[in-house]
C-alpha cells in the first residue's frame, strides 16, 4: 500500500489504537490590545469620575496579565463599565470585552 500524502502534516492520525491528545492552551485575552483601549480610556474620562477609578485598576490588572482578578473586577464593577459614559467613549473591542465579562 502506497503512503497517502493526503494526511501527511495533518490532524489526521492512522494506526491501530492510537490515543491523540491535543492540549492548546491559548490565552484567549489580546492583552496588548486591552492595555492600549483602557490606556486610552484613562485619557478619555473625565478625571472625577467612577468610570476613571474602575478603568484604572482594571489597567493594572490588565498590566500584569491577571485574567480571573480582572473579570472578577469588571463583574463586580459593570456598572462603571457599562455606564454611558464608558461605553460613549469606549471601542467596539472594548465594549466586546466587557459584554464578555459581565
Amino acid at each position: 500500500m502506497g503512503q497517502n500524502t493526503n494526511i501527511i502534516n495533518s490532524v489526521v492520525t492512522v494506526g491501530n489504537g492510537n490515543i491523540v491528545q491535543a492540549h492548546i492552551h491559548k490565552d484567549p485575552v489580546n492583552w496588548d490590545l486591552l492595555e492600549n483601549e483602557l490606556f486610552e480610556m484613562i485619557h478619555k474620562l473625565p478625571k472625577d469620575s467612577n468610570e476613571l477609578n474602575s478603568v484604572k485598576d482594571a489597567y493594572k490588572y490588565t498590566i500584569k496579565k491577571d485574567r480571573n482578578n480582572l473579570i472578577n473586577f469588571i463583574k463586580t464593577h459593570a456598572i462603571d463599565f457599562t455606564s454611558n459614559l464608558f461605553s460613549n467613549a469606549a471601542s467596539v473591542f472594548l465594549v466586546e470585552f466587557i459584554k464578555k465579562c459581565v
